[in-house]
């Protein structure tokens, strides 16, 4: 689809699994505009991944290890690197025993109840997961026994299983970082808003969707891209209105003014939304973790400028911070 909107001049908006670097090349995709960023000192990492036929996650993997691989700025060992197909089974449990012993997730609960049955919950471990869907530590199901900050419930919650193993997966999260889109200053009460209504939502205008699965969707989690989707056509609405103003006749087809309208700032359900000259979200990530009473807590942020990582802490100690979980030992890197 992005060379057939280069050929034919077309407008092309991403909001799903364009997490690619490669789709930020202006040259080769000069009408692609995307809400989601390009995907991101430890010295020895393992790394986890579950493939699909959109390649989502090996997108991201392939900009970490390219990252990883940067000797101008750090080198890291990835160790291990294990496809996995989210199937709870001896692969699993053997790859994390060669994890356990070489460096020290689709789905978070089976990696993390796991790795507890595996005794890989203690200090001695930090789990770090990459992600460009701004959940954090949440979910895309609501209604929980808890509410994290960004108004979504904890992951460790199993809302279709009566909370069954809540405990053991939440053991575990306390040894977890999130990097993940920084979603500071989205309303929490407009997530929860957009969270319970979305679905049932697509039985009205203008889908007005009739099948089985619409009509029996109450109580279904929201896609984890649907927030995506409609920052995405936010977009297009704010910048429709300034190409038209630029180009009345038209300006609702015209690729060249609506990439250039494109170019803006605006808050999202999915955070602060930056666009690029490229037509790509500018990266602001950050790195969540949990304190002692399990609330969702943003650490750091970074982002790049001109090319040039920049980062910022939202701490001053530490080991009563980010190493809370760890007694205040810092584990054996550094940010």
């Amino acid at each position: 689809m992005g060379h057939l909107s280069t050929q034919y001049k077309k407008t092309l908006l991403g909001w799903g699994f364009l997490t690619d670097s490669r789709f930020s090349d202006s040259e080769s995709f000069p009408y692609l505009t995307k809400v989601v960023p390009d995907s991101l000192h430890w010295n020895r990492v393992a790394i986890y991944y579950s493939p699909n036929e959109v390649q989502y996650c090996d997108g991201i993997i392939d900009d970490a290890l390219t990252a990883f691989s940067d000797e101008s700025t750090y080198y890291v060992e990835v160790v291990q690197k294990v496809v996995w197909d989210r199937v709870d089974n001896k692969y699993l449990s053997d790859q994390l025993q060669r994890t356990k012993n070489l460096a020290r997730r689709k789905d978070r609960r089976t990696f993390a109840k796991r790795a507890h049955a595996l005794d890989m919950a203690s200090e001695e471990y930090v789990y770090v997961l990459l992600g460009t869907r701004g959940f954090g530590f949440g979910q895309s199901m609501g209604g929980g026994l808890k509410e994290l900050s960004n108004g979504l419930t904890p992951f460790w919650e199993d809302l279709l299983n009566n909370h069954t193993d809540d405990a053991v997966v939440k053991e575990v999260a306390r040894r977890m970082l999130t990097v993940d889109i920084n979603i500071e200053g989205v309303s929490a009460d407009a997530l929860k808003e957009f969270s319970r209504n979305v679905v049932p939502r697509v039985r009205r205008d203008p889908l007005f969707c009739s099948t089985e699965a619409c009509l029996t969707n109450d109580g279904k989690p929201m896609s984890v891209w649907a927030r995506h989707l409609h920052d995405v056509f936010y977009l297009y609405g704010l910048s429709l209105n300034q190409s038209l103003a630029i180009d009345p006749i038209g300006g609702q087809s015209n690729a060249t003014v609506l990439n250039q309208s494109m170019q803006r700032t605006f808050l999202g359900l999915t955070g602060l939304v930056t666009i690029d000259e490229n037509g790509t979200r500018v990266p602001l990530f950050t790195v969540y973790g949990l304190d002692d009473n399990y609330n969702q807590i943003a650490f750091i942020n970074f982002t790049l400028h001109d090319g040039t990582p920049v980062m910022s802490k939202s701490y001053t100690d530490e080991a009563t911070t980010i190493w809370q979980t760890r007694g205040g030992e810092r584990c054996a890197f550094s940010f």
